[in-house]
């Protein structure tokens, strides 16, 4: 009856150790290596008994860790790296978007980069009917309480763009917040070659055309989106 007891007693002692075990993460610290050098002070004899009990628990444990990692994995690959808060939330972004019909949205180094990713705008009317314009986008880890770096690649005669590709658009600067996103974005460089600014030029000779003879301004435009390369023949025309 006595040995009978003693089982019981070091059973239910050995399964607190292993739930003591898997509490602590399998680590090396902690209340499981306590509780085992008192198992192996009392009963050495009978503690012996459990440890292949104790070996298959553990195996399982770590299966069924290894299974619920790939189930929280929608292709069933092995979990790759953590995602930032910067690429949850400009994922969140890229899901809303609502562009208008004349704009696009392309990653040139696969969907695995969101980070990096281009925007191409056509616009439909103004100064700036009928060009193409692609605009990179560069996401910091730290998105959205940092602006996104926006530049222009295709060069154009703006006040708000310099012939650098640099943007003068104020969300993109002081005016910056949390609270807006990727689309705000696109719709302001959207509004810039509708409605081009030239009271906050990055352009200053763009910037006088369109104040001091905006008539000519279509025309100049229309010939520097045939000709970007000819500068120097582009400004004579000024």
């Amino acid at each position: 009856m006595v040995a009978i007891v003693n089982v019981v007693v070091v059973q239910a002692m050995v399964e607190l150790t292993l739930g003591l075990w898997f509490a602590d993460g399998g680590g090396r610290e902690g209340s499981f290596f306590l509780h085992l050098t008192f198992l192996f002070k009392t009963q050495p004899s009978l503690l012996c008994g459990f440890f292949n009990q104790a070996g298959t628990m553990i195996k399982l444990f770590k299966v069924k860790e290894k299974q619920r990692e790939l189930a929280e994995n929608s292709n069933g690959k092995p979990p790759g790296k953590k995602q930032s808060a910067g690429e949850l939330r400009l994922h969140k972004d890229i899901s809303e978007l609502n562009l208008p019909k004349t704009c696009s949205i392309s990653f040139p180094n696969g969907k695995d980069d969101l980070m990096n990713f281009e925007v191409t705008l056509q616009p439909e009317d103004g100064y700036y009917l009928g060009g193409t314009f692609i605009f990179s986008f560069q996401i910091s880890p730290i998105y959205p309480h940092e602006a996104p770096k926006v530049k222009c690649k295709t060069k154009v005669y703006h006040p708000n763009i310099d012939l650098e590709g640099n943007v003068c658009l104020n969300i993109l600067r002081e005016d910056w917040k949390p609270v807006l996103n990727i689309n705000t974005i696109i719709y302001g460089l959207y509004h810039l070659f509708t409605e081009p600014n030239h009271e906050d030029p990055l352009n200053p000779d763009a910037a006088a055309v369109l104040r001091e003879n905006p008539k000519i301004t279509f025309e100049l435009c229309y010939k520097f989106h045939r000709n970007p390369c000819d500068v120097t023949a582009f400004c004579l025309l000024l």
